[in-house]
């Protein structure tokens, strides 16, 4: 279940290169303010139902645990979040819902 969470993966396909920045957070979560503090950005994440494929892949994990499909939506949450690190690097299906994670649609 857990395998398909948060998976980072390249918008259009193809793989990433750490080596070329592609895992770099340059999608605006911060930035600088006065006296060295952190101020949050607008960032960029949005929300959609899970695929299909998603959800089997949830509920097949959920069995393993001895979970039923229900209670393991219940955890996670009935839609996800693709949370964007940068232009072209996704983490998809995050479970930000159930962590308490607020987001806008941009």
């Amino acid at each position: 279940m857990l395998a398909v969470i948060a998976v980072a993966s390249r918008e259009g396909g193809g793989s990433l290169n750490p080596d070329a920045g592609d895992l770099g957070v340059t999608a605006g979560w911060g930035h600088n303010g006065e006296g060295g503090a952190v101020m949050p950005g607008k960032g960029k994440a949005f929300e959609r139902d899970y695929t299909a494929r998603e959800r089997e892949a949830i509920a097949a994990g959920a069995a393993s645990l001895g979970l039923s499909q229900e209670q393991a939506f219940k955890l996670m949450g009935e839609r996800t979040i693709d949370v964007y690190l940068k232009r072209n690097c996704v983490l998809e299906k995050h479970s930000a819902p159930r962590l308490g994670v607020h987001h806008r649609r941009l």
